[in-house]
């Protein structure tokens, strides 16, 4: 078992690396999954051999491509590994995992502007707003509206808009993408450390539930939301986080009923993933509405009845 634990990870891992430069999610969270998996099983060697030759590997592009991947792949593996030894609640090893994947990222952009003296997000969004400019008047031109300045006008000030809400939401972006990541790796690694029975320290994702003072936090920031300058900044990105965090949750019920009627986890999965591929080429809002108000729903009338329910004992 150590055997195939050290050579399967080590493989998917070295595999990885060479081709970082196009895929470094991928990447970050694969790592993150492979040493989170061999300290929860107990090998503690692997995580220092899988450092020693990535990093040596990823040292050829630079020091911020290999600090960047110690912050974002190495490092989060390690601490939410030790989190399942420790028998660390959900809530933690999301939160401390994230941590690190957010230390990545504020690297990365220290690297950035030592480098160019710019901001990297705002350049990334004004690069972004420069194509979808472009690919707008190609299409103006496609259907013969080229010339009409009022439909141009109005588009390019919508344009402008969405880049501007873009920037004030980098910082709830990437918390929730960092907590995010963590997220997916807790799950992997539950799905394949803690399995034949065998209890785990972590929740299901069908037991995910929000406190009702979530509720609190959210109507203090839309009040924010009619004030002015940073004031209305912050309570923009925290209605955000907030709004992420009850959609998971709405989607956690959705998860807690689907169960019960399939058990596997893949197949549910799956589920998902061609529901929201189908949904997103129609009305993606919905979507998120639908989730975010069953979230609401569940933190007001409790739906599965889990709230304050005691956690198996772990192994």
């Amino acid at each position: 078992m150590r055997r195939k634990i050290f050579f399967y990870s080590l493989l998917i891992l070295l595999s990885g690396v060479i081709y970082a430069e196009s895929s470094f999610s991928l990447i970050f969270l694969v790592s993150g999954v492979c040493i989170a998996s061999a300290i929860a099983e107990g090998y503690f060697i692997q995580p220092l051999i899988f450092s020693a030759i990535a990093l040596g590997i990823c040292c050829k592009s630079g020091s911020v491509c290999s600090l960047s991947f110690l912050l974002g792949g190495l490092l989060p593996g390690a601490v939410i590994g030790t989190g399942f030894r420790k028998k660390l609640t959900l809530s933690v090893l999301t939160v401390s995992g994230g941590v690190c994947f957010i230390a990545k990222w504020v690297w990365i952009y220290r690297s950035y502007y030592l480098e160019n003296g710019s901001n990297m997000f705002e350049d990334a969004s004004n690069e972004m707003l420069k194509i979808m400019k472009s690919n707008l008047g190609n299409a103006l031109a496609l259907y013969g509206m080229s010339g009409d300045e009022k439909t141009t006008k109005l588009v390019n000030d919508i344009l402008e808009t969405v880049a501007k809400f873009t920037n004030i939401l980098v910082p709830a972006t990437l918390i929730i993408f960092s907590c995010g990541a963590a997220f997916v790796i807790i799950m992997c690694v539950k799905l394949r450390v803690y399995k034949n029975g065998k209890a785990s320290p972590v929740i299901s994702f069908s037991e995910i539930y929000a406190p009702r003072s979530v509720l609190i936090i959210m109507l203090v920031s839309v009040i924010g939301l009619f004030s002015e300058g940073q004031g209305m900044y912050f309570a923009m990105n925290i209605f955000f986080i907030v709004f992420a965090y009850v959609f998971v949750c709405g989607v956690s019920v959705a998860d807690y009923y689907l169960r019960k009627r399939i058990s596997a986890s893949f197949l549910r999965l799956i589920i998902y993933i061609l529901f929201g591929t189908a949904f997103s080429f129609v009305i993606p809002q919905l979507i998120y509405m639908g989730f975010f108000i069953t979230g609401v729903s569940d933190i007001l009338f409790d739906y599965r009845h889990i709230r304050g329910k005691p956690l198996p004992p772990a192994e």
